[in-house]
């Protein structure tokens, strides 16, 4: 009998209570964002899960926004990216694997501005999103995330292309499926640095045959730990470095396929669209995740990116060499 009564009344209650308390607690969730490519490259317009595009940038031209409420954090977890066509009748096909249409992605970055979370890039600006034709996608190592409280989330820089030639009539976008937790608490805040080989610009030239260039040294103000690195790169490189204080730290292999491209020339103009084994595909880079093994960069020591290069074309190609640097400050 009281085993019965048990079942009868106690239970519902525990059982009750429990789904109040999940109800109650924060959840993991996802945010898709559609970003029109824009076949003539002027503009790079952001839109929501529905195609309805968000509020115009305050402070990029020709881009929107994204406008996250104060006073509740928004951990931003990991991204998936690919390219998608939307067709006529408001269906969409998945075209990432198609170098017609990855290729079409030079690069996409988005900014992050918060009052809450002043930025560490001696470039003025926090940029934790960026991906190129190599698609990227990533999470962050288990207990770290960036976090968002309040502040937007814009289009920072872009540059599209065609090379294949895709119909002005398709209509084409970027889409990023970016996962959140809007937990209080949990993680380990993270801030990102760009290390390259031109800060706050990025493009430099590479010379016809082969060549190796090294970056500027970039100083750390204070301690931290890498916990997370994106590497970007294009066309015909052979080696690619991540160095402290002048040592390697990390060598990123890269993995290269025969695709269609055509090459911005350093002296202005294109290269013919031309096949190259040495052309990147998508995902042709590793991300490196040492979470809390990271290692740990001290106060005045610093980091510096490093390529080799075998340019086979008669003129200099324009190349970006770029270590998206996630890091946790280290306390003594």
């Amino acid at each position: 009998m009281k085993k019965n009564r048990f079942v009868k009344y106690t239970l519902p209650i525990f059982f009750f209570f429990y789904l109040f308390i999940l109800s109650a607690h924060a959840k993991i969730f996802t945010k898709v964002y559609y970003v029109k490519v824009d076949h003539i490259d002027k503009t790079a317009y952001m839109f929501d899960n529905n195609f309805k595009k968000l509020v115009d940038s305050a402070y990029v031209p020709n881009t929107s926004m994204e406008i996250f409420p104060s006073g509740k954090p928004y951990w931003y977890l990991g991204l998936k990216s690919d390219v998608i066509r939307k067709n006529g009748d408001g269906s969409i096909d998945v075209v990432t694997h198609d170098p017609r249409y990855y290729e079409m992605n030079h690069h996409f970055v988005m900014a992050y501005g918060s009052e809450k979370k002043p930025a560490t890039d001696e470039c003025g600006f926090s940029r934790p999103i960026a991906v190129g034709s190599e698609m990227t996608s990533f999470s962050f190592p288990a207990g770290y995330a960036y976090k968002m409280d309040g502040g937007v989330l814009t289009g920072g820089s872009w540059h599209w292309s065609n090379p294949a030639k895709v119909p002005t009539s398709e209509d084409i976008y970027l889409r990023f499926i970016a996962t959140f937790d809007d937990s209080p608490k949990g993680y380990k805040d993270v801030n990102v640095s760009w290390i390259d080989m031109v800060p706050c610009s990025s493009t430099f030239a590479v010379k016809s045959g082969e060549s190796e260039y090294t970056g500027p040294k970039q100083v750390a103000k204070e301690d931290m730990r890498i916990v997370m690195v994106l590497p970007h790169i294009h066309d015909h490189a052979k080696k690619f470095e991540l160095l402290h204080n002048g040592k390697k730290l990390r060598k990123f292999k890269i993995g290269y396929q025969s695709v269609p491209v055509e090459h911005n020339v350093a002296s202005g103009g294109l290269t013919p669209i031309h096949t190259d084994k040495d052309h990147l595909p998508a995902d042709g880079m590793p991300v490196w995740k040492p979470g809390v093994f990271g290692k740990i960069i001290k106060k005045g020591d610093y980091l510096s990116v490093k390529g080799e290069f075998k340019n086979p074309h008669p003129r200099s190609i324009d190349n970006m060499l770029i270590a998206l640097i996630f890091w946790e400050p280290v306390k003594k």
